[in-house]
């Protein structure tokens, strides 16, 4: 699959410098070399390290795929025009404008403050409930579940890129949002859009802003996984409902973006159920 984006992209003058992602190749290499040695062994704690391992290389070879597919998907779309002002005009009809919503943020230091740290938290966050297996808080099918929705979702995002195209809110509007952490992704789409030949290095290679908002979905996905492991859970709980408000109060997603990505969350757990849910639950954590 990523060969295949690496070509595709190439065809469209999208190119992707190698030097910079064998970090993250050795990386995959290694864990998926533990997963073998550990799927070998017949005892049952090993076992589930094995599963869970496999779980986490799953997960870090989505994230390396998908990365890279956002850019080229912006690259065929290069000729279609951007659904923003749709997206704005359905924020409007709900009452949002989101130029005064981060107005009002920014006039709250203490606030944005924790909104930044919850939104920042995301990254980490996606491994917490393969840590959680790894411990046993929660069974091995509660992980796997965790797993397949969180990669499910994650392609239903990215084809949904391709589908509505966005320029997010900071793009558009050509403002740069309380949370820095799309710094470069103004002038990546620009030369992507123009046409002329674009040359990144993975790790130049940012989470752009779709339609729905992935932050969204990640976050309820940890939270549901999770939420019933004491002292764990609560706080998951909190610091994901100030990450999901973050992307609206800071600026970084449209109000109907959350809508759509509770939307994808509820249908892809509802309607396409992992195979291992029937079985999936939380095992009781020792006092």
């Amino acid at each position: 699959m990523g060969a295949v984006v690496i070509l595709l992209g190439h065809a469209i003058g999208i190119e992707f410098s190698a030097d910079s992602a064998r970090p993250l190749i050795v990386l995959m290499l290694l864990v998926g070399l533990l997963w073998r040695l550990l799927a070998r062994s017949p005892a049952s704690t090993e076992q589930r390290l094995a599963v869970c391992t496999a779980g986490l290389l799953l997960l870090i070879t989505a994230a390396a795929v998908a990365l890279p597919t956002q850019y080229v998907i912006q690259g065929l779309n290069r000729a279609r025009p951007w659904q923003d002002p749709a997206l704005i005009r359905a924020d409007l009809a709900i009452g949002i404008d989101l130029r005064e919503v981060l107005r009002w943020t920014m006039s709250r230091p203490m606030l944005m403050l924790a909104l930044e740290t919850a939104y920042r938290s995301f990254v980490t966050q996606t491994f917490v409930p393969v840590l959680c297996a790894y411990c046993g808080l929660i069974s091995v099918p509660a992980m796997r579940t965790y797993v397949w929705h969180f990669v499910v979702c994650l392609w239903i995002t990215i084809l949904t890129l391709w589908a509505v195209p966005v320029a997010s809110p900071q793009v558009w509007w050509g403002y740069d949002p309380p949370l820095h952490v799309q710094s470069a992704m103004a002038g990546q789409l620009e030369l992507i859009r123009s046409g002329r030949p674009a040359q990144f290095g993975f790790r130049e290679l940012e989470g752009l802003v779709a339609f729905p908002s992935f932050h969204t979905i990640g976050a309820l996905a940890v939270t549901v996984s999770c939420w019933r492991v004491r002292i764990l859970g609560p706080v998951l709980i909190g610091v994901n409902a100030l990450l999901i408000a973050a992307t609206v109060l800071m600026g970084i997603h449209y109000a109907v973006d959350i809508l759509a990505a509770v939307l994808v969350y509820a249908v892809v757990t509802y309607w396409w159920p992992s195979p291992f849910m029937a079985r999936a639950g939380v095992l009781p954590v020792a006092r």
